[in-house]
């Protein structure tokens, strides 16, 4: 069974970086498919479903500066736990 249009958040990365004031700096932070897998219970093995993603970019939960439209075209599953990083 997978998630389906269930609302959630999780924190799969970050990266920290110190600002002076006024100061802007371009930052990338790399979202491979393990970090949209879950663990599906019912078939025993990690899932990516197949679907539109919204990744949120921010300095907290509570303060989203930009958001990402994305989709994923073909569901995928795994028997080995993803290595995030």
């Amino acid at each position: 069974m997978g998630r389906g249009a269930i609302e959630l958040k999780e924190l799969r990365d970050f990266i920290k970086v110190e600002l002076g004031a006024g100061e802007k700096k371009t930052c990338s932070v790399r979202l491979t498919l393990e970090a949209f897998a879950y663990f599906d219970t019912s078939a025993n093995n990690w899932t990516v479903d197949a679907g539109d993603y919204k990744v949120l970019l921010g300095s907290s939960s509570r303060d989203i500066k930009e958001s990402v439209d994305m989709c994923i075209e073909t569901k995928a599953s795994w028997l080995e736990y993803p290595k995030l990083k």
